[in-house]
């Protein structure tokens, strides 16, 4: 690490004696013959932020642009000094940065956060679907489960369809990340331990670089994925567990293999369908509570939901427009349109007055508005939470902040499963403790 560093600084060093030199003569102005001299600086500054940043121009400086209008006689050499002693500044900054971070996971993490603050957008987005096209060919199986998982998850995290030039679901991913860049070195901060640092920063290397051995590398089948019996030790065997987005009942079948007791448990499945096969497989436990609901916000319990119960297990969304709507009941006459069916929308607030111990949520994107309506259990119970935050990078941060504010003695952390598709960017768990 710190040879690596020393190199760098050794390339920056030669550079800046070169700059110094030219400076100290008074040269504002590129002639023909030094305009090969000059080519050579730009390439060694494109070198040297290559090598650190791992873009050769990086977004906020502007040497590598003024050394250009320079050589093309747009400008004098007066603004290119300025932005390379600029470029020094924020360099040496960094690495000093580097130098002090304590584990080498925070010093790579520290390094992927630089790379994507200095480079452009676009820079970004051309790199990752430079590295897509090349996967088509060179990793087809990787390729191909990509484009099918994006296809399948359109609606959280846009298209991707790169026969007709479509990746809406890049430009998101970029544009998310870039734009909120801070929530997630603050989100690294707030996790409790570094298994989940590590999964964080594989998440962001994957999802900015499309490189998959990273995510490989944070993958762990240990548990299933609610149920990481590591962080989740003292289980209260007279507890009630509350599943919001129970489907077919798999999950809580699982809590009763893996805890054995509970005092009563309650699962919540808007569509009617699942939350049948939930009744069948479970039929021989005792105190769970079956209810064909939805849970929400507040403000969602004030309005009428429809939804298109799919009959199937499949994973639905009320935030998804063709499955569910709401709908004025005034507007409803002599009918509902398109097969939809009247959905009930409750909060864990006004449902359950007992003490929660163990709360699972997972409810295809509407996560924080479960959340909104449950913040009395939450801030008064603290109870054990493990909450799906895959229906988009920012769920992430945006699910963690929500916690922490209701609950600031909360510790967080982030553990990937991979269990359904390796090759997507789903089944990563918030845990709140």
């Amino acid at each position: 690490m710190a040879r690596d560093n020393e190199q760098i600084l050794a390339m920056l060093n030669t550079i800046s004696t070169t700059i110094k030199y030219l400076k100290n003569n008074n040269i504002t102005a590129i002639n023909q013959s030094m305009a090969k001299s000059f080519r050579d600086i730009r390439t060694s500054i494109e070198n040297l932020t290559e090598a650190f940043y791992g873009v050769k121009q990086i977004d906020g400086n502007h040497a590598i642009d003024a050394i250009n209008n320079a050589l093309n006689k747009k400008s004098d050499l007066t603004e290119f000094y300025s932005e390379f002693d600029k470029l020094s500044y924020i360099l040496n900054g960094d690495i000093d940065g580097l130098e002090n971070a304590p584990r080498i996971i925070d010093y790579h993490f520290k390094r992927l956060i630089m790379m994507i603050q200095y480079s452009t957008k676009q820079a970004l987005l051309d790199d990752i679907i430079k590295k897509l096209n090349g996967m088509k060919y060179k990793t087809r199986m990787n390729y191909m489960k990509l484009v099918e998982h994006c296809s399948n998850q359109s609606f959280f995290w846009g298209n991707l369809n790169p026969d007709n030039n479509d990746y809406e679901a890049f430009d998101k991913l970029v544009t998310e990340i870039k734009d909120n860049i801070n929530k997630y070195t603050w989100l690294y901060d707030k996790l409790g331990d570094y298994r989940s640092k590590k999964v964080l920063f594989g998440l962001l290397k994957f999802w900015t670089t499309l490189d998959f051995d990273a995510k490989e590398a944070i993958s762990d089948r240990s548990f299933e994925p609610f149920f990481d019996l590591d962080l989740l030790k003292d289980i209260d065997e007279e507890g009630v567990y509350v599943d919001c987005g129970s489907k077919d009942g798999t999950t809580a079948e699982e809590y009763i293999n893996n805890f054995r007791n509970y005092k009563k448990m309650y699962l919540y499945e808007i569509l009617p369908s699942l939350s049948e096969k939930a009744k069948s497989r479970l039929m021989g436990y005792d105190n769970i509570e079956f209810k064909s609901e939805g849970v929400g916000s507040p403000t969602l319990t004030k309005q009428t939901v429809y939804i298109r119960d799919a009959n199937e297990y499949t994973a639905f969304s009320l935030k998804d427009p063709d499955n569910s709507a709401i709908i004025d009941p005034n507007e409803v006459k002599g009918g509902v349109p398109g097969g939809l069916i009247p959905a009930n929308i409750v909060t864990l607030d006004h449902e359950i007055s007992e003490k929660i111990t163990f709360l699972k949520i997972s409810v295809e994107g509407s996560e924080l508005d479960v959340i909104e309506g449950c913040k009395n259990h939450l801030k008064l119970d603290r109870p054990k939470v493990a909450i799906s935050a895959n229906k988009s990078p920012g769920s992430i941060w945006e699910i963690a902040e929500a916690l922490l504010k209701i609950n600031g003695a909360f510790k967080l952390y982030l553990r990937f499963s991979g269990t359904h598709n390796v090759y997507s960017s789903s089944d990563f768990v918030m845990y709140a403790i």
